[in-house]
């Protein structure tokens, strides 16, 4: 039965990185930029978990961190990761600050930033920072759908919203 669960949970987070995508597709013209790269950050986050890529990645970084002899001296590998990981995501939010104007664009790209954030920290095993329960299930994949909700949640109130007001 667990296996069930767990194979139905990858596949609704597909399902739900898919609708975010679709709702950004839908945004383009209201922030043409921002639209596709939030639609192509859902597609890749689709694809991790419908083909778990990452983990090549992973095992590729641990090759050279073997062949460069620095695989047992993770602790300062992972310290500079976490560093370079944190100036990514604060150049990111400071490049997207115009986002806030917009709550769709804002809680959108709060979605996508969370859940590439915990990838980020996943791929690099930088994910010993967080608390247990987002590193084994069910907790790791209710906090991607969280993520996906938010996204999905933000983009659908808003166009919902948008029709409802008087033209």
């Amino acid at each position: 039965m667990t296996d069930i669960l767990y194979w139905a949970s990858r596949a609704g987070l597909v399902v739900a990185w898919l609708l975010v995508a679709r709702c950004c597709w839908r945004q383009r013209q209201t922030w043409p930029l921002g639209g596709r790269v939030a639609m192509v950050l859902a597609l890749v986050f689709a694809s991790l978990r419908a083909w778990p890529w990452n983990y090549a990645l992973l095992e590729t970084a641990r090759a050279v961190m073997r062949a460069v002899d620095i695989h047992d001296d993770r602790l300062v590998v992972k310290t500079l990761l976490a560093v370079l990981l944190l100036l990514g995501v604060l150049s990111l939010a400071w490049r997207w600050r115009h986002l806030a104007t917009e709550a769709a664009a804002a809680g959108c790209a709060l979605g996508l930033g969370l859940q590439a954030l915990l990838l980020s920290l996943e791929t690099a095993s930088l994910d010993d920072l967080l608390p247990s329960w987002t590193r084994q299930q069910p907790g790791r994949y209710l906090l991607e759908g969280a993520c996906a909700a938010v996204a999905w949640l933000s983009l659908n109130v808003h166009r919902s919203a948008r029709e409802d007001a008087p033209a």
